[in-house]
């Protein structure tokens, strides 16, 4: 879907962010809409090129042992995992065209009342295979985006 598309479907604009190169943001907030999109707190959408890439929101299930479950009976076994050194691993789903992600914390964070327990997880992602893999190029060759 085009920005332009984006933008007359849901009248909301992308800004800029510290992203890479031709890649802007979009979060909605989805009180204001409340009879348009799913019950969620909000999410972030993302364009590259003038293109929707990118679609991040919070999990529906909280549990990464239920959450691989219900995805694994949608979409089949995970395609691969990934272990990040901040204690956050990446479950995968992709095929040529279509990524999905669910990315939960291996280990407990935070302290006392605001810690998130091991096996949470914390993100939902979908992207555009081509788009993303187009980007992560671009950025291994001259790398435009801040680290976040």
């Amino acid at each position: 879907m085009s920005e332009q598309a984006f933008t007359k479907i849901t009248t909301l604009k992308s800004y800029g962010c510290e992203c890479a190169q031709d890649e802007y943001t979009a979060a909605i907030d989805v009180k204001k809409y409340p009879n348009v999109y799913p019950s969620y707190d909000g999410f972030d959408v993302f364009f590259y090129k003038g293109k929707l890439y990118r679609i991040d929101l919070p999990p529906e299930i909280k549990d990464i042992r239920d959450a691989k479950e219900k995805y694994s009976r949608l979409y089949g076994p995970p395609s691969g995992m990934e272990d990040w050194p901040n204690g956050v691993s990446w479950v995968m789903w992709e095929n040529t065209t279509t990524g999905f992600v669910i990315a939960y914390n291996r280990e407990k964070t935070g302290m006392f009342l605001n810690a998130v327990p091991a096996g949470t997880v914390t993100l939902i992602r979908y992207y555009d295979k081509r788009l993303q893999d187009f980007l992560e190029k671009q950025e291994k060759k001259n790398h435009t985006r801040e680290i976040h």
